[in-house]
């Protein structure tokens, strides 16, 4: 934020290292809670009025939105604004985000979409698809992809908290067409 006030800061020279410090701030933060969560939950209760899974899944793909940086790529969300998740906002945010940031990742051009109703949520991409030696295994601690960035522990942890929310999650792909992840909530309602 103070950064963010300095003269000259709008110039491009200063804003774009600015905008690196904050999403690299920002995605700390979510790995120290996530972290905190899983130390602190054995398993993961049910939370009175629930989550918003419409506003879950815009949250998701407002923080992410960079990763689609000159990319062809059209985002969707097909999800009722009434409907509810009876789980932590933090943790369906968590969930959410991760599985939107791997599609947004993995995608060149094409379409994502989400779609969600009380049973479940699904985050489908027409990206390149996961290799099919890989599908069974990108939910092990890890796992990595041969263009992943990243430490191989998102769908692990994510696969952890589905666990101990009682969700089964699934993922689906077809080399050369795209991915699925799918995730089947214990309950929900609509509001």
């Amino acid at each position: 934020e103070l950064l963010g006030a300095h003269p000259g800061s709008s110039e491009p020279a200063f804003r774009r290292p600015l905008e690196r410090i904050l999403r690299a701030t920002t995605n700390l933060e979510e790995t120290i809670s996530i972290f905190l969560l899983l130390a602190r939950e054995e398993s993961i209760r049910p939370t009175p009025g629930g989550c918003p899974l419409r506003t879950a899944a815009e949250q998701a793909v407002e923080a992410h939105q960079r990763l689609l940086e000159g990319k062809p790529v059209d985002v969707e969300i097909r999800v009722a604004a009434d409907i509810r998740i009876d789980a932590p906002e933090q943790v369906l945010l968590i969930i959410l985000g991760n599985l939107v940031s791997n599609a947004f990742q993995r995608i060149a051009s094409g379409r994502v979409r989400i779609d969600g109703d009380e049973a479940g949520v699904a985050v489908r991409d027409t990206g390149p698809g996961i290799p099919p030696d890989l599908v069974g295994k990108v939910l092990e601690r890890h796992a990595r992809g041969p263009t992943s960035a990243g430490h191989g522990l998102g769908l692990s942890i994510v696969r952890t908290l589905c666990d101990r929310c009682g969700w089964d999650l699934e993922i689906a792909s077809v080399e050369g067409e795209g991915t699925r992840a799918s995730l089947r909530f214990r309950s929900s309602r609509a509001a």
